[in-house]
């Protein structure tokens, strides 16, 4: 009974004992607590993280500040020959063009982090105004009010002649209205000089009088031909540039590569007074800003940066980084490939002279290095051994050798194979047929002959 206590009392304290080495060994120590703080880091930020709706937050926060209203495009929509544009109640604000994406770790510490900012791209309404402004004035019959619903940009690719060309159309447009405008005034003056030279031969004045009117008479002609040839190539230059203008706007609104494009394409929609809906497309230059971001709480990943783990998960996101093993000798090395384990040892292998060395700074992640221990090597003979006699007893069980290093070289075994193979030698002669002992067993000089060598040649 006393020994079953003794044996209890003896397990009790083996399982105190390796408790505690258990808890030492797995007590974070060193760069372990480094990189422990950075998976709380990145295991914290991936619950929390909510991308959709995190990039919704920061691209409304930086469109809010390049928001255009359409009251400043109405307003603008000025001009000869132009309809009145009023301004609908329901008209949404004009919002730049703009996009945020926050698949990386290091795309979530740019943008989130203090000072970061975000290029948009806000409408400027002058030349929006300008441009709407020559279409409205060319509707036949004009209407004599419109009112502006809505305004909407679209990513698109344009040139910069594009954008100058629909300035150039509303040049155009008003240089030529003064043609209009100089060309009526050119006829009105020939008609009157006309009148005043009939009236005059109708009085039968005298000749050179009359000289004298037809000359007024005449430069009016001069003066009304000039200015209509005028007209005329103004006419044709401002259609052929409407023309092309249309042509341009009316094509596909396609853009490549991020937002926000150096340029756009606005549609319009207006309603006339009869309740008629129009949509206008007009090519416009964005005016690219830089709109400040706000930091958020979180984003930093200091722990993971003083951890020297940065530069390997900031390429992916948070759960990517986090599934990935961290091992400070697996990151010493590099790309380096982990060593396979050895086989189990068996009683004829040797072990390394420390226990501990066995594992290469496990601590509390994966093992990274093991050390496989030198097989012995067992000889073999050339021939055949045989028993000379038979066995006098069992063969006690042979205690662990020694611990010696797994790095140690193994001693030369040549002294034993040379005594291996004479044994075998001998023992492969020829014996007397009905001999069955090598000699006499003595009380007091043990066996006669000595030696199995002795025995064999008959001395």
């Amino acid at each position: 009974m006393k020994a079953r206590l003794n044996a209890v009392q003896r397990a009790l304290w083996a399982l105190v004992i390796a408790s505690i080495v258990l808890g030492v060994l797995a007590f974070p120590r060193g760069n372990n607590h480094a990189y422990s703080a950075a998976l709380d880091e990145l295991t914290a930020f991936a619950q929390g993280f909510k991308r959709a709706e995190l990039e919704k937050s920061l691209l409304d926060y930086a469109r809010a500040q390049g928001v255009v209203h359409p009251a400043a495009v109405q307003q603008l929509i000025t001009g000869p020959s132009v309809p009145k544009v009023q301004l609908a109640a329901t008209a949404a604000p004009i919002l730049p063009l703009a996009e945020i994406h926050l698949a990386t770790l290091a795309e979530v510490f740019d943008r989130a982090r203090p000072g970061s900012t975000l290029d948009i791209g806000s409408l400027p309404p002058a030349p929006l105004a300008t441009a709407l402004a020559w279409r409205l004035a060319r509707a036949t019959p004009a209407p004599p009010r419109y009112e502006l619903q809505n305004i909407a940009l679209e990513p698109a690719e344009y040139t910069p002649a594009d954008i100058e060309l629909e300035a150039q159309v509303e040049r155009s447009r008003v240089e030529t209205a003064g043609a209009e405008r100089a060309a009526a005034d050119a006829e009105k003056k020939l008609t009157t000089s006309e009148e005043v030279f009939e009236a005059r031969r109708k009085r039968k004045l005298p000749w050179k009088v009359l000289v004298k009117f037809d000359e007024a008479r005449k430069e009016a002609r001069a003066t009304l031909a000039e200015r209509q040839r005028t007209l005329n190539q103004t006419r044709s230059r401002y259609e052929g540039e409407v023309k092309r203008a249309e042509a341009t706007a009316a094509k596909p609104a396609t853009a490549h590569g991020p937002l926000p494009s150096a340029y756009a394409l606005a549609q319009v929609t207006l309603k006339a007074e009869g309740g008629a809906e129009t949509k206008l497309r007009v090519p416009v230059k964005l005016d690219i800003r830089k709109a400040k971001l706000p930091s958020l709480a979180g984003t930093n990943f200091t722990a993971t940066r003083e951890a020297g783990l940065w530069n390997a998960v900031k390429g992916g996101d948070a759960a990517r980084a986090i599934r990935q093993p961290i091992c400070r000798s697996c990151l010493e090395r590099g790309d380096r490939k982990r060593q396979p384990a050895p086989d189990q040892h068996r009683r004829d292998q040797a072990l390394p002279a420390e226990p501990r060395q066995l594992l290469h700074d496990p601590r509390a992640f994966t093992v990274c290095e093991v050390k496989a221990a030198v097989d012995v090597r067992v000889v073999v003979p050339a021939v055949t051994l045989e028993l000379a006699r038979e066995p006098q007893g069992r063969v006690g069980l042979v205690g662990p050798g020694a611990l010696v290093p797994g790095e140690a070289a193994v001693e030369n075994q040549a002294n034993e194979s040379a005594r291996s193979a004479r044994i075998a030698r001998i023992s492969s002669s020829a014996r007397p047929a009905r001999t069955r002992s090598i000699g006499r067993r003595s009380p007091s000089s043990g066996l006669t002959p000595q030696s199995h060598e002795r025995a064999a040649s008959g001395s």
